[in-house]
């Protein structure tokens, strides 16, 4: 990036690089033109600084219901497993 220097009549009023200089926060981000040519000038860029987001569709949201029941279910068996040795094995002493 170019330096701005601002000159009035010959007289240097002051050096305003600063102001122009490339800004990054969570709501502003910099991306180059390779990545914009490389995903065919389409500007639909998701900001780098927000993290993974939750997603509210009712038929995902039901899939990983699906899967953490089946998940409970699977270690409700091993416990009820692991409880019937115990009982057992305190039944033979």
């Amino acid at each position: 990036m170019g330096r701005l220097i601002v000159r009035l009549f010959g007289f240097e009023l002051g050096d305003y690089t600063a102001l122009i200089a490339p800004t990054r926060a969570e709501q502003a981000w910099q991306v180059s033109i390779e990545d914009i040519k490389a995903r065919n000038y389409n500007l639909d860029i998701k900001n780098p600084h927000i993290g993974e987001q939750i997603s509210h569709d009712p038929d995902e949201l039901l899939i990983q219901y699906a899967d953490e029941m089946k998940e409970i279910a699977s270690l409700r068996d091993q416990l009820r497993n692991l409880l019937n040795d115990a009982i057992l094995k305190a039944g033979a002493k």
